[in-house]
């Protein structure tokens, strides 16, 4: 059976080049569903031929408007289109690379499956930074882009009072880039699906549900004969798409996928190249346009003030460094060492105060703001590493240091952590009191808690104290740290 494929084109800026991409599918002989921001005035007149124009909802970034934008949109050319076999979603932002008759071609040779990006939202790692698990585990009542204080407020509340949201029929959540190409037939069997009505009002109350609702709902019922979507984008470190200007023609040209986004409003020649009948000569791609040819991990909007580090890879920075635990308590000589063997050493800067029951930083080398430290002590050993350089950077942490880091530490892909067993015990004298001594096993326990290292995702190595003691060098070496013949046992 020949496929035919319908489009639904969500706009609510820049309507006129949304108009000249649905115009130019329309003119191809395949409907487009358009619908605007309610919010956005248009001209009617820019849209011609097969093309139906809606502006019932208000489509806010990071609200269910889009969702129900996109089953208005499904809808209407089901009702008025039942041959359709496939439906395909874009954005205003989203230019078609290959013509129509490529796609249902394509399409055809694959009948039985649904191009859509799927994955587990609980413990996997589609997003990389701001809100994971909790974009459906809390409720989101106010708007991030116009409410940003009340909307961290009412995050950080529900987290104290450690209030949480289930989906119904305990269904497993799952997450994925927006744009998708579904058939009919599984788009017909999700809405009609008991669940279907249950699982659109949670999402109210759930943040993006744009990239959770279609992918948890075709889950549920079972459509998993799924494959990558058909859309081309890329995203940089904090959630951004990049975007295609007229320099990039030769470069989208030569991609295999059938759409891509994001494309700029003003790139002109790209959108005459692309918007006409004669297909781009794909010509050889320079090095310099290169600009998303490299593997490149999806993130998400960054969070700002309310990361939650606790449910996925904090991506501290790109480069390799190590994470040394209990080794100065143990060998206090041992960062000195570091330092004068060429590494970037950092041994003091969330170091508890020398009595534990008291708290706090200490600023030993007085070269470190407290304050910064303890507004964001994330992006402050992330900047830490990157002005390392080409030096290694070596990270001493303890027991009784900020926890809060230590999260963190275990959940970036790039540290490499050597934990030192039993360390809590090397600073443990005889006039210290036995609560002084049950705080120091507590805090050392802490860092070995089987729910903080669930999701750990760097190399993890527990170093013996007696091995260390006897050979710090020989210890070291092995996991990469050259100490020379400056470490001695360890008395």
């Amino acid at each position: 059976m020949e496929a035919r494929v319908g489009h639904i084109i969500l706009a609510h800026r820049n309507i006129h080049r949304a108009s000249a991409v649905a115009n130019f599918i329309s003119a191809q002989g395949s409907p487009v569903y358009v619908h605007i921001d309610r919010r956005t005035e248009y001209d009617h007149k820019l849209f011609s031929g097969a093309v139906h124009v809606c502006s019932e909802y208000e489509c806010e970034w990071g609200r269910l408007g889009l969702v129900l934008a996109t089953l208005a949109g499904v809808r209407r050319l089901l009702e008025v289109y039942p041959d359709l076999t496939h439906i395909a979603l874009l954005s205003e932002g989203c230019i078609p690379l290959k013509p129509v008759h490529t796609l249902q071609a394509y399409l055809s040779s694959n009948p039985d499956t649904d191009f859509i990006t799927m994955a587990p939202l609980f413990g996997g790692d589609w997003v990389q930074d701001g809100l994971s698990d909790e974009r459906v585990t809390l409720a989101h009542y106010f708007s991030f882009q116009r409410q940003r204080f009340l909307f961290d407020m009412n995050v950080r509340a529900q987290r104290m009072f450690r209030l949480r949201r289930t989906l119904p029929n305990k269904i497993v959540p799952m997450v994925g880039d927006q744009w998708w190409c579904l058939r009919t037939s599984t788009l017909e069997k999700s809405l009609g699906a008991a669940i279907f009505a249950p699982l659109l009002k949670f999402m109210k109350q759930v943040w993006i549900p744009d990239e959770v609702f279609f992918q948890t709902l075709l889950h549920a019922t079972g459509s998993l004969n799924l494959s990558p979507s058909l859309t081309y984008a890329e995203f940089d470190r904090i959630g951004k798409p990049y975007v295609f200007y007229d320099d990039h023609v030769d470069f989208l040209a030569s991609r295999s996928h059938f759409f891509a986004r994001k494309v700029w409003p003003g790139a002109d020649e790209l959108y005459r190249v692309f918007l006409s009948d004669e297909p781009p000569q794909t010509q050889p791609v320079p090095t310099r346009m290169r600009i998303t040819a490299g593997k490149v991990v999806r993130h998400t909007v960054n969070m700002g003030c309310v990361p939650d580090v606790r449910t996925r890879g904090y991506v501290l920075n790109d480069k390799r460094f190590y994470v040394l635990v209990g080794f100065s308590r143990v060998d206090p000589a041992l960062p000195d060492i570091l330092s004068q063997r060429g590494y970037s050493v950092d041994a003091t800067s969330f170091l508890r105060q020398s009595a534990p029951l008291q708290g706090g930083f200490r600023d030993i080398q007085g070269k470190y703001d407290r304050r910064v430290m303890r507004l964001d002590p994330h992006a402050f050993i992330a900047n830490k590493i990157s002005r390392s350089g080409t030096k290694p950077f070596v990270l001493f942490f303890n027991a009784g240091d900020h926890h809060g880091l230590w999260t963190t530490l275990l959940r970036c892909p790039t540290a490499k952590i050597l934990f030192l067993e039993d360390h809590w015990s090397a600073r443990v004298s005889k006039k210290d009191t036995s609560t002084r001594v049950k705080r120091s096993q507590q805090s050392y326990m802490h860092l070995l808690s089987p729910d903080t290292h669930k999701s750990i995702r760097a190399e993890f190595h527990i170093i013996s104290q007696r091995a260390f003691r006897n050979d710090p060098r020989g210890t070291l070496c092995h996991h990469g740290i050259d100490t020379g013949s400056a470490a001695q046992p360890v008395i």
